[in-house]
């Protein structure tokens, strides 16, 4: 068994099941048109900045269950996880600072364009250099 958790996962609701896959298509469907238009989506790669440990703990455990869907991870990591849920390549790359805290750029493309998500990461490196970090305490 890989990790820690050994509870069983719950048994699968059908209806559950058949909207998110509904749900699903219906993403794909728009991000077919985007890619239509456009080579890649630029977008942040996370909506909100690193909180304090403390605060990022709570929130993946104690707090998670309050959050919509129940869980932190559809709040933190909307941007990436549309792009994983839909099985698009998409990379981050560092783009500044907001508050002495680090901020991504994220880079997707269409299904299967690896390539040009490695390309455009690239010259977004080469154009804009970043070698600050952030303070370490």
């Amino acid at each position: 068994m890989v990790g820690t958790n050994s509870a069983p996962l719950p048994a699968l609701d059908p209806l559950l099941y058949r909207e998110q896959a509904e749900s699903r298509a219906r993403n794909w469907e728009r991000f077919q048109r985007l890619f239509r238009r456009y080579d890649v989506i630029l977008s942040v790669t996370a909506q909100r900045i690193a909180a304090p440990v403390e605060e990022w703990e709570r929130a993946w455990t104690v707090d998670g269950p309050t959050f919509p869907g129940g869980s932190f991870a559809p709040v933190y990591c909307s941007h990436t996880m549309i792009f994983n849920w839909l099985g698009f390549p998409a990379v981050t790359v560092p783009c500044g600072f907001v508050d002495g805290l680090p901020v991504g750029l994220q880079i997707a493309a269409w299904h299967g364009r690896e390539d040009l998500v490695l390309r455009v990461a690239e010259a977004f490196q080469q154009a804009f250099p970043r070698d600050e970090h952030p303070a370490v305490s």
